[in-house]
């Protein structure tokens, strides 16, 4: 991601490689947005730390040389389950070097990258570009994946990302202020999936509520509404499961035929 600032407007571009090494990308996306609307990002970093020390776990630092310059450079040990940060704000001529770990929740990266995140997810309109939003939010401290895409009839709500035990409370929320007596879109179409904990949840809700449909569901979330008892009748999609076999220890969909 690259943020540019100037005066009355800023300038975001968000780049995601398919190939690194020959500079192809899967995403290359840029739009341009008043100042205003970073107003929150702008005065979170006149206090943020910028630092990569305390930030993530430092190994070891030695020295480079770069055009006649000595650069310290840090060695860092990451976590297997996460993603590393790293970037740098350049601002009168200084840089600001800085780096993390998937951040705790509550802390100051936490609250970065919400920001960044949230801002990015406001003026990114292409399917690809949010779909890969929604996919990194995951490897950040964040709320229950799901937005309001439409009040207007019928109702539709997108659910994304996947459903953990942190998510219990949002998503009990959620669940019981849907409509009783309106039909209710919920596009399943970047859902990740749930714990089995959560599928005797669904099932209670949904039974009292038969104008719930699932628009175009992941073969993971397919899994899920199947296993909930969801009939296909409610499930929006060119694909429906049949039944679900074991293959080698692995779940397969049986679709059925077209």
């Amino acid at each position: 991601m690259v943020i540019q600032a100037n005066r009355d407007s800023v300038s975001f571009n968000l780049r995601v490689y398919k190939n690194f090494k020959n500079k192809e990308y899967r995403i290359d996306s840029t739009v341009v947005i008043p100042a205003g609307n970073t107003t929150a990002l702008t005065n979170f970093l006149k206090t943020y730390k910028f630092r990569i020390r305390n930030n993530v776990d430092t190994v070891g630092t030695h020295k480079v040389f770069e055009n006649g310059d000595s650069v310290l450079v840090y060695s860092v040990s990451m976590g297997t389950d996460g993603i590393d940060v790293d970037g740098v704000f350049n601002q009168d001529d200084v840089s600001h070097k800085f780096a993390f770990w998937s951040p705790d929740k509550g802390t100051e990266n936490a609250r970065f990258m919400e920001l960044i995140l949230s801002l990015a997810e406001n003026v990114f309109t292409s399917t690809q570009t949010v779909n890969y939003l929604e996919a990194l939010e995951q490897y950040f401290p964040h709320h229950l994946g799901v937005k309001k895409l439409s009040d207007y009839s019928p109702l539709t709500y997108k659910l994304y990302g996947d459903i953990s035990s942190a998510d219990q409370d949002d998503l009990d929320a959620f669940l019981k202020n849907l409509p009783l007596h309106t039909k209710v879109i919920i596009d399943m179409s970047n859902f990740s999936g749930m714990g089995t904990m959560f599928y005797g949840w669904f099932e209670e809700y949904c039974a009292n509520k038969k104008n719930i449909y699932w628009l175009n569901p992941t073969d993971r979330g397919l899994i899920d509404l199947y296993k909930i008892g969801i009939p296909n009748r409610y499930v929006i999609s060119k694909k429906k499961i049949r039944k679900i076999k074991t293959e080698n220890g692995s779940e397969v969909i049986v679709y059925n035929p077209d």
